[in-house]
Order: C-alpha cells, then structure tokens, then sequence
C-alpha cells in the first residue's frame, strides 16, 4: 500500500513531504521487495550445516551428499541453499526428504530429479539434486558453478565447461578441468570473472587461508559500542591464537556510538601500555575508527591524530551523495596522511541498504598513491570491499586488510566470512596486511605515519 502511495504521488501531496522524500520511501520499498527471500552467506551456511548433519544420520547407505550452489561458491547473499544427493536406492533418500521435520515439501516445483523445500523456521528456499553415482562428478561440478563460468569459451580449445560436462562422463571435478585445458579452479572462484583465462595461463593465485591470519584488525570494546572490555576482546583474540589486536573503537563524532573524545582516547592507550606488559608477547596496537565527515575530512585534528599507530578511516554518516562529491569525500579521507587503512568503502549494509555510489577506481587508484590499505569488512552484513574489486586493487598494488568489526568477542570469528568473499576475489596471503607478523604490522603503521 505504501509503495503504491508512492506510485500514484500520494506522498509528496502530504505535509512535511516532497518528491524526493517520496523517491527515497519508493526506492527503499523496492530494494527490500527485490530483496525477499535471499539471506545473508553466514545464516544460509549454518543452515546447510545444520541439514548436513541431520541428512548424515538419516540417509541411506552409500549415499553421497554435497552442498553445491551459493554456498559452495561463498556467494554473499543466498537465495536458495541446494545439495546434490548421489544413491543407489533413490527412492529411500525421497522417503527421508518427505518425512523432515526441518523443511515443508514445495510440491509445485519439486521434480523427479530435483526435490524443493521451505525451511523451518526461517524460510530459506532449499533444493536436493537427486542423481544415479555415476554422474556424481558432472552434477556437483554443474551445480557448483555460476552460469558465466560454465559458457566462458575455453581459451584453448573450442566450446566451454557446459558443453565437455554434456560430452562425457567424469571421474572428478579436476580432471573436467584437465580435460578443459585448464588448471584447478576453488570453487570460490567459479563466477566468471576471468578466471577461465587465468586457469589456462596458469595465472591463479594461491588463495588466501582462514590460519593465513595472524591478528585481528577492527575491532570496539566498552570504550565505545562494543559488549566486552579491552582486556577481553584481547584476552580472546589470544586465546584464539592469533598474536596481535588492532582496536579501533569509535571516535568523538560518532556520539551514538559512545565515541571517544581525545581525553578517553588517552585514557584508553594508558590501559593498552598497561596490558601489552601484561600480555606480552601478545601486542594491542592503538587504532581508532575515525568518522570521515561530510567534507572529507576526519574527526580528530592531524595533531591528535599522531598520538595512534594506525587510523581506519570510515563513513557512517551523510551516505546520500553523488557519485561524484562521495567519491571526492574518500579521496579527500585517503590523502590524510594520518589514514592507514579505508574502512568499508561503500558504506553497504547487504539486505538492509546499497551502498553509496562510488567510483571504485579512483578509490583504490588513490589508496595506492597514499599507500592507504583497503578494508574487507568481515561482517556479514558488509562484506565491503566488494569482491569484484579484489583484482583490480591487487593489480594497483593496494593492501588487503581482512577486519570482523568486532563489537563482541564472538564477533571475532566474523574473520572466517571476510576470508570467504577475499578467496572469491582471488586474495593471497602476501597481499594482505593481517596475515603479517607483530613485527610487520607494526612496520607497515610506522612507515605510513612517516610518509
């Protein structure tokens, strides 16, 4: 009703409202309509895990089970969550999938070789592959892999992926790719973003790993908005294994979120001296998130702004601005010298808001002028730097940073997501800032800090 209101100019006719007020109610209306029925990576996956382990007890013998589609690709936003299920007795794996208490049967698309479901309670759309184990290869390939990779024509022979799958039999997804010409490509990597000509070049990277990182980056305690103490959110990032935290609570412009003005800043790098004593080797490295105000500029002075080792730059206000003038405010943020690292650039927040219009190549074009590391924010709400961006920001040279935004200590392990979207990019370890000793780390802050 709302959105047709909209439509017919009702809006604007009433007071206090004009038609951009009504275009801005319009275009959030349908960004939340075109968004019905996907679901973030990080809930869609503990889903699939869940039904995995459930399918596990109840299933057949010698049957074969895989999680393919958007979920075996780490696809940031999932519409549908499906498995590829391999039997001899195929009839007993449709008994088990009718019987589930997890999902409801959604008899109008399910078919003889595709069963479709709902899942309870959260309606997830979910889908089971149902195949003889001689085209187990094919299928799971088939089903792992966007339709751009599959119909990329082979730089080395004729035809494409889709069309060797239909040809013959295979024993394993690497030897499609042998056959193809082409080397092994993750998963991750299957969109059809230049992929298939890198595999034939043997151009592919090695791909940033989960135990590639060494410390954490991002992250807010009780100084500002967090759940946990400094001492706490340290204390976990050491436990967890990893050697170093970099603390960015928020800064004096965001009131909402209890930002720091420059005498609790002091306040709480006195707090750090102390416990880096206290748990050394283990290091906490002064940061802040600093708000990147209207103008561009941050919301310390540069006087201040010496006192940490390292500053991430952030928008979290004024997100509506041209194209144009949002990416003047970031270049402006970035030639700051005291900018370490640009936090997630667009502002997006996926399912819930776009991100602002940017032009990314004068972003990441600028950040590796000023030697300016590049955020992928880990949350599944964020997940920014997009993907897409990866390559071109390696090709410039630019630093990765892989950050959770932690806010709570199980916030932590939001990393993994980060890590996720960073292989689909093509991320190596060596181009990523965090997967650098203490020793580095602190060399990379101090070297920006003397530019």
């Amino acid at each position: 009703q709302l959105l047709q209101a909209c439509e017919n100019d009702q809006i604007q006719a009433l007071k206090g409202f004009g038609p951009k007020v009504q275009e801005n109610i319009k275009m959030a209306l349908l960004f939340t309509k075109s968004n019905q029925g996907k679901w973030h990576y990080a809930e869609a996956e503990a889903s699939a895990k869940a039904i995995t382990a459930w399918l596990h007890e109840q299933l057949p013998p010698h049957t074969q089970l895989q999680v393919v589609g958007q979920i075996r690709r780490k696809v940031e936003v999932v519409d549908e969550i499906q498995f590829v299920l391999a039997s001899p007795a195929l009839d007993k794996v449709v008994q088990v999938l009718e019987r589930s208490p997890l999902w409801d049967k959604n008899q109008q698309n399910t078919g003889l070789f595709t069963w479709r479901g709902t899942l309870k309670p959260n309606p997830m759309a979910i889908a089971f592959h149902l195949i003889t184990p001689a085209q187990w290869a094919n299928e799971v390939f088939l089903w792992s892999a966007a339709e751009a990779h599959l119909r990329q024509p082979l730089p080395n022979q004729s035809g494409h992926l889709l069309a060797l799958l239909r040809q013959q039999a295979f024993a394993d997804e690497a030897s499609i790719y042998q056959t193809a010409g082409l080397d092994w490509i993750e998963p991750e990597m299957r969109e059809g973003y230049g992929e298939i000509e890198k595999a034939a070049e043997h151009r592919l990277p090695s791909l940033i790993e989960l135990s590639d990182i060494q410390g954490i980056i991002h992250a807010h305690s009780t100084y500002s908005d967090g759940k946990h103490t400094l001492a706490a959110m340290a204390e976990a990032c050491q436990q967890q294994g990893y050697k170093y935290l970099g603390i960015t609570d928020h800064s004096k412009a965001a009131f909402y979120a209890n930002g720091l003005d420059e005498r609790r800043v002091l306040e709480q790098h006195a707090e750090i001296e102390q416990l880096n004593q206290q748990l050394a080797p283990f290091r906490i490295f002064k940061g802040i998130e600093a708000d990147i105000l209207a103008d561009g500029s941050l919301d310390y002075g540069t006087d201040f702004l010496k006192h940490f080792d390292f500053v991430i730059a952030s928008v979290h206000s004024v997100l509506s601005m041209s194209e144009e003038k949002a990416t003047q405010r970031l270049i402006k943020a970035i030639e700051n010298p005291y900018t370490t690292i640009l936090g997630h650039p667009t502002g997006r927040l996926l399912l819930r808001r776009e991100g602002y219009p940017i032009q990314h190549t004068k972003i990441l074009d600028a950040c590796a002028a000023n030697q300016v590391a590049v955020e992928i924010n880990a949350s599944p709400w964020r997940l920014d730097l997009d993907w897409r961006w990866i390559d071109y920001a390696l090709q410039k040279g630019v630093t990765i940073c892989i950050n959770p935004d932690a806010h709570a200590i199980a916030g932590i392990q939001d990393v993994y997501y980060g890590v996720c979207v960073a292989r689909k990019g093509g991320l190596t370890s060596a181009a990523t800032l965090n997967t650098k000793s203490v020793e580095e780390v602190a060399s990379f802050f101090a070297q920006k800090k003397n530019l």
